[in-house]
């Protein structure tokens, strides 16, 4: 089954935190699936999740520093079993293809199917993180594949200093 990926901040996750239960969410947690209008932003992963580095490099070239990147991956089929919708729509990345492609937005949630979202995704999501100098590299080859608009990513002069040789 395909993955979602959703970019988020890799301490809110973390398991063990001071006067939380092993069986609960933090809910700093829930910061990271914040909805506009009721929807949340999500990025389809191929089969084999090849292109989830482009993925990263476009979601990574949005931001208006470089630094670490940190993200979510979950199975797909878990979206209908929260009673939430998906639908397909143009992303916001540098990456025109990506967008067209593989953004959805998952629609008409609710507080407490959100909830149930946040609780699946801290349970059975895998967060990683990627360091600045693994985003610059991502970023400075989308963008010499002619995938990313280097025009679009503001820290672009950063991103070449970190890949010198």
């Amino acid at each position: 089954m395909p993955q979602l990926l959703r970019a988020i901040r890799i301490n809110r996750w973390d398991r063990g935190q001071a006067g939380i239960s092993t069986k609960e969410i933090p809910a700093d947690a829930l910061t990271d699936l914040r909805t506009t209008q009721n929807k949340l932003s999500v990025w389809l992963l191929n089969k084999n999740s090849t292109h989830i580095n482009r993925i990263i490099a476009a979601l990574a070239g949005t931001r208006d520093k470089l630094a670490n990147f940190d993200y979510l991956t979950f199975n797909q089929k878990i979206i209908p079993k929260v009673d939430i919708k998906q639908c397909h729509v143009n992303g916001d990345s540098p990456d025109d293809e990506l967008n067209r492609e593989f953004h959805y937005d998952l629609i008409e949630i609710s507080g407490d199917r959100l909830l149930k979202l946040a609780t699946y995704l801290y349970f059975n999501g895998k967060a990683e993180r990627l360091l600045p100098k693994q985003v610059a590299l991502l970023i400075f080859e989308g963008v010499k594949n002619g995938q990313i608009d280097e025009s679009k990513i503001k820290y672009y002069d950063k991103v070449l200093k970190k890949v010198a040789p």
